[in-house]
């Protein structure tokens, strides 16, 4: 457990290190954490045929868990914040649109995922990418075609 954990801090710093023209930070990355005022990218779904999902998608804050995340646990009667341990690596942040479609990396299956807004998976992308890919996407059961495309645009938010 430790050295997963290790694993993924590395693999967030990683992350910072290729993101850091991106981020409007005057501290040094050896101070950045979780809670810094990184500017990570925001993400653009763009053609898919789940037209709740092309929206702009804001990062959010990996441990904080998405409400769509949390209805679908519920309603399974699952644990929300041990699914959300389980399945988020908690330091990859993910991305959250104002309806609560979300897009985040699944640690269990070592996917990427975009979820509507009631927490029902609709594409998912087993790229191992830092930030979701911009092709790639398969459609789950129910989804409407066709693919999304995802564009990494710069967090220009003061």
């Amino acid at each position: 457990m430790v050295r997963d954990r290790s694993r993924h801090r590395r693999r967030f710093l990683e992350v910072v290190a290729v993101l850091s023209p991106l981020f409007r930070s005057s501290s040094s990355m050896s101070s950045c954490n979780r809670t810094s005022k990184m500017r990570l990218p925001f993400v653009s779904v763009q053609g898919s045929g789940e037209t709740d999902e092309n929206v702009v998608f804001r990062p959010q804050d990996p441990l904080r868990i998405p409400a769509g995340f949390d209805r679908t646990c519920q309603k399974a009667r699952w644990n929300t914040q041990g699914m959300w341990d389980q399945l988020s690596d908690g330091t990859s942040p993910w991305f959250e649109a104002d309806n609560e479609s979300y897009i985040y990396w699944n640690r269990g299956n070592k996917k990427w995922w975009i979820d509507g807004p009631s927490g029902a998976g609709l594409y998912t992308n087993d790229a191992y990418t830092e930030l979701p890919p911009p092709s790639g996407w398969v459609a789950l059961a129910g989804a409407k075609e066709p693919l999304p495309n995802v564009v990494i645009l710069e967090n220009n938010d003061a």
